[in-house]
């Protein structure tokens, strides 16, 4: 049972961690105006409001990930949740020789989402990013944890 309350609080540290590197890159690109089509009144007013915002105050918005008022903020946590799952699952599959449910769930990702790549090549970044320390984490782990405590 220790195994499990230690293993659980170490994927949920990682996956806040991983959360804080991608929200770091995702406040500087909604600074840069990605998020925005500044041909649209309601988003260059959008836009500007946020500008006036210091950094750190955008980070923590994006990092909370929920906002009545600004639809550029939220995420409702998802990614983290969806980042959490894997990590806590990754080296499992991993230790059965299971590459191609991983691999075939990161395409599925990847295609569900194609559209918003095409139009923001930071987003797409930014996930393949948070896939690259989520699949380093749990190779790292698949070797502490998992194969360690096989009997």
């Amino acid at each position: 049972m220790a195994f499990w309350i230690c293993y659980l609080s170490k994927c949920f540290i990682a996956a806040l961690g991983i959360r804080v590197v991608i929200n770091v890159f995702k406040t500087f690109a909604l600074r840069d105006g990605e998020s925005f089509n500044l041909k649209k009144y309601e988003d260059q007013d959008s836009y500007y409001a946020l500008l006036k915002l210091s950094w750190c105050d955008t980070f923590w918005r994006s990092f909370i990930g929920f906002s009545k008022k600004h639809w550029y903020y939220r995420d409702y946590l998802l990614g983290a949740l969806i980042g959490l799952a894997e990590l806590i699952t990754y080296p499992f599959l991993l230790s059965k020789g299971k590459w191609q449910i991983v691999g075939g769930w990161i395409a599925i990702k990847t295609a569900a989402q194609w559209s918003v790549w095409i139009r923001s090549r930071t987003t797409f970044n930014r996930f393949l990013l948070a896939n690259i320390i989520i699949l380093a984490v749990s190779y790292a782990w698949l070797k502490r944890y998992v194969v360690c405590s096989i009997p």
